[in-house]
């Protein structure tokens, strides 16, 4: 990765004629290093239907600051399958005039669940009873605010996606760990019974253990 990028202009020319000082003319720009801001088209993290064909992404852009201009990117990758529910990615890569490379992901979740289903809302960890909140973003898509259910610890208070590949199975992907490296979910399941929703999983990442964490919802 580059560090510094040095310019330097008014060098003497060796070949043509001898420098009486080495120095006289000769001035050095650092450019600190600045990389390409990928902004997405809509929002990071989308859901759509289960259904047939390919994929379209909103698309993304590059800003580049040095240069104060904006240019339309092509995905680099895409692996969304309609056909089959579960989270995909979208990449992009944004270089700029000094070498800068930036790369970010759209997350996809495709769903079977209809747009109605909504199992938002405040929920309990048992048997702690550490309240976390559920916050519908789109069809199947959730953020949870608490992903650990973690009492009196505000680092574990940070967003993190889940989504309903099917109205009995929840999932995330990896996603930012602000404790280090990413945080996700596995065996994830939601359970509706008798008007009551309670959802399970255990959470992959640092600072977080591998117990079955259960929320029940209150509100």
């Amino acid at each position: 990765m580059k560090k510094v990028f040095l310019l330097i202009t008014g060098v003497c020319a060796v070949l043509l004629s001898s420098c009486e000082d080495e120095t006289a003319g000769v001035t050095t720009r650092i450019v600190t290093p600045t990389y390409p801001n990928i902004v997405f088209s809509g929002e990071q993290v989308i859901s759509t239907n289960v259904g047939s064909g390919a994929f379209t992404d909103p698309g993304a852009a590059a800003f580049d600051s040095i240069t104060s201009t904006s240019t339309p990117l092509q995905p680099v990758s895409n692996d969304v399958d309609l056909t089959s529910p579960g989270f995909y990615s979208v990449q992009y890569e944004a270089e700029n005039v000094y070498g800068y490379r930036s790369n970010a992901a759209r997350l996809v979740l495709v769903t079977p669940v209809p747009a109605a289903d909504d199992i938002s809302g405040t929920y309990e960890r048992i048997p702690n009873r550490q309240p976390v909140t559920l916050t519908k973003v789109g069809t199947g898509l959730y953020v949870i605010d608490n992903i650990g259910g973690v009492p009196g610890s505000p680092e574990y208070v940070f967003p993190v996606y889940v989504g309903l590949p099917s109205e009995a199975v929840m999932e995330a992907p990896p996603q930012f760990n602000p404790l280090g490296g990413t945080v996700s979910i596995t065996d994830g399941q939601v359970e509706r019974t008798g008007g009551v929703v309670t959802f399970s999983y255990r959470v992959i990442g640092s600072g977080f253990g591998t117990a079955v964490r259960t929320f029940v919802k209150v509100s």
